[in-house]
């Protein structure tokens, strides 16, 4: 649990500058960018195989490579992971 919980401290230190992004849309200045988040993605799952890893159970990745591929092919690759929340806002639309 001591690991749970910094963890934990570390994301909700960061909650507001994350929020400021958000209720500003300026996703131009990343602590973490998309890309970083696509590309880790990439090297965790095989392209080809999102619903085993070495008996891991993967398919709830799909959604997110999903929506990270999107976020990448519609130019968002050096921007936040904030921007994410546009297309949870606007589901099926470009952002």
């Amino acid at each position: 649990m001591p690991y749970a919980a910094a963890w934990l401290e570390k994301i909700g230190a960061i909650l507001p500058a994350l929020a400021e992004e958000i209720d500003t849309g300026d996703y131009t200045r990343p602590g973490s960018s998309v890309g970083i988040f696509h590309d880790g993605l990439s090297s965790l799952v095989d392209d080809g195989d999102t619903e085993e890893g070495p008996g891991i159970d993967t398919t709830w990745l799909g959604p997110v490579r999903d929506l990270l591929r999107r976020a990448v092919a519609d130019g968002h690759r050096d921007h936040s992971v904030s921007v994410l929340t546009e297309y949870l806002r606007r589901p099926g639309r470009s952002v």
